[in-house]
């Protein structure tokens, strides 16, 4: 059974409420309602 990770939670003024960024060694998740329209915008053209 894998091994439970450790997070932190940190606020953040650059992100908009109801948003959630999650970073660690392998990249970024961004899931912030502008950056989710962005790359559904993006996907239409």
């Amino acid at each position: 059974m894998p091994q439970a990770a450790n997070a932190e939670l940190l606020p953040d003024p650059e992100i908009k409420a109801g948003g959630c960024v999650v970073r660690n060694q392998y990249g970024l998740i961004d899931q912030q309602l502008d950056s989710q329209i962005q790359r559904l915008v993006e996907q239409l053209r």
